[in-house]
């Protein structure tokens, strides 16, 4: 049962990969945008599905451990669904950041353990998405390179 779990996982995360693949041929082909900007564009789209799931964890994590949680110490059980979302957006954010301070800090051991995974996975995220940028900026193409200085010298 777990091998068919796994082998389902598998054609999920091709049948994602082929979507994406689809999706940049669009952006490139059609809409005639720039490949590297699709590719810009595909990091920060991932970025922000992270940042989402991981908000909505932090929610969860909120959820599960009631009045010791994050949501009752400060304050925020009567809050809407929308402003507790953004809260924990707000979190997630800080600890992507390495600001790591807030006014909403972790105060359970569930809570301060989601914190540390997330400010090494956030710092993971950041590494790659700075790699990304910078891989992207050192394959220039001539063209690009000579548009790029043009714009920068008519500053």
């Amino acid at each position: 049962r777990k091998n068919s779990c796994c082998f389902f996982q598998l054609i999920l995360t091709f049948r994602i990969y082929k979507l994406s693949q689809v999706v940049d041929d669009f952006f490139v082909k059609v809409l005639r945008l720039n490949p590297r900007l699709v590719k810009l564009m595909k990091i920060l789209s991932i970025s922000m599905i992270f940042l989402h799931i991981s908000a909505c964890c932090w929610f969860l994590i909120g959820q599960i451990n009631k009045v010791e949680g994050w949501i009752y110490q400060f304050n925020l059980q009567d809050s809407g669904s929308l402003h507790l979302y953004v809260s924990s957006l707000y979190f997630i954010l800080t600890m992507f950041t390495t600001i790591g301070a807030g006014n909403i800090s972790a105060k359970q051991n569930n809570e301060r353990a989601f914190a540390v995974i997330w400010m090494i996975v956030g710092v993971c995220l950041y590494a790659f998405i700075a790699v990304s940028y910078t891989h992207l900026r050192a394959h220039e193409t001539p063209e690009h390179l000579v548009c790029r200085l043009l714009l920068e010298k008519k500053k």
